[in-house]
């Protein structure tokens, strides 16, 4: 070991448990410890520092000192315990803060000239907006770190083990425990794809009564259908656990405008602080081996393969509209794919779409369904998009 080294070690390990600077030192040598493979040292001193100080860091110190002990996590159950971050801000028109904060700002910048509502409305307004973030003050999330694990080396049974697993709470399994629905049912993978149903009918309850109909389907092909149109209906369902406050909406209250909806295809490439591309690395956690490892490998060739939702999903509602022409949801899906598959989509390549995909549902559903509500629907915003 270098002298210089062992040296700051010696330093470190000297300073006192109560001092002020111990959490930051203690920070420094667990990265100094890791590298020098002294793991059981490293997680001695950080469970130390998380039984005594942490609650009086700030959780920016907190979220950092969690991924340190999440690396050294020795079986899943101590993985999970440290997988969630709590905020420490969140981001509202350009400006950082507290979400009360950022909503009694919001409430201020009211002006009439500008708003046709009184300013009582317009606070309704914003507490209506605000509404479905607030439990999240409180709440853990897991970083972009935790989700690239989740989703470069957890099969999809290790990651339906890792959602039953009391270390979570029930929004995070809850976040988990779709991602296995969807991922199982990309897969193609009929005993998860029902075991996943059960967990999540319980925790989102928002999906049980199209879970039933799932359930309840007499064959593997109208059980594919079902779950086709639960994907259609509600666009945040996604094989990749996300990071940050977890969406989830149905196409209902979208108005149909899915910039944002579905998933992409997770890039394989990262930038570094200079600006170059390089290979995206994904260390692998310690505990996770042998088999389990090269299912999650061999699942994450094929989910990228599927790559990007809106074409994925255009194409099976082709295939599901020539099969079953008199399905009365065959036009809303259609309807569906063409908005999903619009160039102006953002991410996803952004104007790089499916354009075939969209043709061949927007042709098909004009052709076959002229009497629809959703073809008028498309007319209709075709109408407004060709307006000056």
């Amino acid at each position: 070991m270098n002298r210089s080294v062992a040296s700051l070690i010696r330093e470190g390990e000297r300073i006192d448990e109560n001092s002020p600077a111990f959490p930051t030192i203690a920070y420094h040598l667990t990265r100094l410890y890791v590298d020098l493979n002294r793991a059981n040292d490293a997680v001695a001193l950080l469970d130390k520092l998380l039984a005594t100080q942490f609650d009086s860091l700030p959780l920016s110190s907190q979220n950092l000192l969690l991924a340190q002990r999440a690396k050294l996590a020795r079986n899943v159950g101590e993985f999970l315990r440290f997988a969630g971050r709590k905020p420490a801000a969140f981001y509202q028109d350009g400006r950082p803060g507290r979400l009360a904060d950022l909503m009694r700002i919001a409430k201020e910048m009211y002006d009439p000239s500008y708003y046709e509502g009184t300013r009582e409305e317009n606070d309704r307004e914003i507490d209506e907006r605000f509404k479905q973030y607030l439990p999240w003050e409180d709440r853990k999330t897991f970083d972009p770190g935790t989700a690239d694990v989740f989703n470069w080396h957890f099969s999809v049974r290790a990651l339906l083990d890792a959602s039953r697993n009391p270390e979570l709470p029930d929004y995070l399994r809850r976040t988990l425990a779709i991602s296995v629905w969807t991922r199982a049912i990309l897969l193609k993978n009929e005993v998860i794809e029902k075991e996943a149903s059960e967990d999540v009918a319980r925790l989102v309850p928002e999906m049980a009564a199209v879970l039933t109909s799932y359930l309840n389907a007499p064959t593997r092909m109208q059980r594919q259908d079902e779950a086709l149109y639960i994907l259609l209906k509600f666009p945040n369902l996604t094989p990749y656990v996300p990071s940050g406050i977890p969406e989830f909406s149905k196409t209902d209250d979208t108005d149909y405008y899915f910039e944002l909806s579905w998933w992409c295809r997770p890039e394989d490439t990262e930038y570094s602080d200079e600006g170059n591309e390089t290979p995206k690395v994904v260390s692998r956690p310690q505990f996770l081996t042998g088999p389990s490892m090269t299912a999650a490998k061999r699942e994450r060739a094929v989910l990228l393969a599927i790559g990007n939702a809106k074409s994925y999903l255009g194409k099976r509602v082709l295939d599901w509209a020539r099969r079953a022409p008199e399905d009365p949801r065959i036009p809303e899906a259609l309807y569906i794919g063409v908005q999903a598959n619009t160039s102006y989509k953002y991410g996803c390549g952004s104007w790089e779409g499916d354009e075939d995909t969209r043709t061949a549902l927007e042709q098909l559903l004009k052709k076959k369904y002229p009497q629809s509500s959703w073809t008028a629907k498309l007319k209709e915003q075709e109408g407004e998009s060709e307006e000056p």
